[in-house]
């Protein structure tokens, strides 16, 4: 059974986070897409931005995913794949 998850992370105002989170978002896709699919838990990602309604820029993150099995062993391969 697929669960779903979605991850809402606000993010800094500074000039630096604005534009890594914008470069995560550009190269989601390609960069993330592979090992997603090579870990056959998740079958579903999408990082979106979320404006910043009161100034210029990106005010958060959001991660939505959906993924086979219980939240630990999905916890524990982003914390292992992140390690690398």
């Amino acid at each position: 059974m697929a669960n779903p998850l979605t991850l809402y992370i606000p993010i800094k105002q500074d000039p630096i986070t604005q534009l890594e989170a914008q470069a995560a978002y550009d190269n989601f896709v390609h960069s993330v897409k592979k090992g997603l699919d090579d870990s056959h838990i998740v079958h579903y990602a999408r990082l979106a931005l979320i404006p910043n309604t009161n100034a210029p820029g990106i005010l958060a993150v959001c991660l939505i995913t959906t993924f086979d099995g219980p939240m630990i062993p999905y916890l524990d391969f982003f914390w292992a794949w992140r390690a690398f």
